[in-house]
């Protein structure tokens, strides 16, 4: 019997298997080359390779080309090296997409701090100005207020009305002015 030649034949199955069909056959033969379950180490590895080779349809399209090309023996280090290649490719695209989503969530998150920010500063310069506003208003009634009692003071003082009622107790005559 001749050993398998691509991952195809390591994997049994064919060139157009789906997605479902190619993880039912790893599954199935990861169980047969399992060391505890009596299978090697080395048909555990190839198949394990072959798996994550041909599960991502980027590096899996690679590696049909390179099949395409005649590189197509599971052993043929071009095929393992551009599928290994494509495979690294393809986890850096996916690695550099994942740290522009975290800067794009960093910035988002940083727009909506200065956001927030803004917001409470123009709330507390509102407070200021209310403050000042109310502070004013204080002032102008302590004025007022100041002015009306001058007015009231000034109409009925203390001598005024100890004036007046000295003379309506005595029967209206003045009483003797101080010298």
């Amino acid at each position: 019997m001749r050993a398998p030649r691509t991952y195809y034949e390591i994997l049994g199955i064919s060139q157009t298997a789906s997605a479902p069909e190619l993880k039912s056959a790893y599954r199935r033969l990861v169980r047969q080359a399992h060391p505890d379950m009596g299978g090697s180490s080395a048909l555990l590895d190839m198949v394990n390779e072959a798996y994550e080779t041909l599960k991502d349809p980027f590096s899996r399209a690679k590696y049909d080309v390179g099949v395409r090309q005649g590189a197509n023996t599971a052993e043929s280090g071009s095929t393992q090296e551009a599928a290994s290649e494509a495979t690294n490719q393809q986890r850096q695209r996916e690695e550099n997409e994942r740290t522009q989503q975290r800067q794009r969530e960093a910035q988002a998150q940083q727009a909506r701090q200065r956001e927030e920010n803004e917001r409470t500063q123009q709330r507390q310069r509102e407070d200021r100005r209310e403050a000042q506003a109310q502070q004013a208003r204080n002032a102008a009634e302590a004025k007022r207020r100041a002015k009306a009692r001058k007015r009231v003071g000034a109409l009925v003082s203390f001598p005024a009305v100890a004036l007046i009622w000295w003379a309506a107790t005595r029967g209206g005559s003045q009483p003797e002015q101080p010298q």
